[in-house]
């Protein structure tokens, strides 16, 4: 959710009496046009795509594929977060956002399901189109379903990665998590590709 800033330029023309007004009416009109459209050269402190696509409100998701281990069968899930990214450090280069994210797992054949609510934060570092980055979350109200009930534990999560942003609003990259939830023997990592959109 990138807010768009519509900056309107208003250039105010004043005239003045000239003391030769055949000398002033040999000035090519022009030239003032050519002065006023120019383009601004870009400044050292612009920020890059990365940065751009890192600071303010970003939607991103983790499609996650449970691949078979210990008899469970294949399974699925989805990794939904919303934060905010601002700067900080000396040099303001470190980018740091919290925000949440729901993160919600299905194993068919275990009929067992997981959904883990979580406060989060996340430290990115932009270096031109790439973002590598650093995240972890927290949630005191996480479960896990099964066929004979259901418990709950603390849901944590610890993930890196790094990110290639093709332009401020699409990115694309590889992410590897940790999640948990406590009191349970739900124990999920992960390796896969990251979307992210931001509007």
């Amino acid at each position: 959710m990138q807010l768009h800033h519509v900056i309107v330029a208003v250039i105010a023309s004043v005239s003045t009496a000239s003391a030769d007004p055949v000398v002033a009416s040999l000035e090519p009109p022009e030239t003032a046009v050519r002065a006023r459209s120019a383009p601004t050269a870009p400044t050292a402190d612009e920020p890059s795509i990365a940065e751009r696509a890192n600071l303010g409100p970003c939607f991103g998701w983790v499609p996650i594929v449970i691949v078979p281990s210990g008899g469970h069968g294949w399974g699925g899930g989805i990794d939904p977060e919303l934060r905010y990214g601002f700067r900080v450090g000396a040099n303001r280069r470190l980018i740091v956002a919290p925000g949440i994210r729901v993160a919600g797992y299905y194993v068919p054949k275990l009929h067992e399901a997981g959904l883990a609510p979580e406060a989060m934060v996340r430290f990115t570092l932009p270096l031109g189109h790439f973002a590598p980055y650093a995240a972890l979350g927290f949630g005191p109200a996480a479960w896990v379903f099964t066929s004979d009930g259901s418990k709950r534990g603390v849901g944590t999560m610890g993930r890196v990665g790094v990110m290639y942003h093709v332009t401020p609003t699409i990115a694309v990259g590889l992410d590897a998590m940790m999640q948990t939830i406590d009191g349970t023997s739900f124990r999920l990592a992960t390796l896969f590709p990251v979307a992210v959109l931001k509007l």
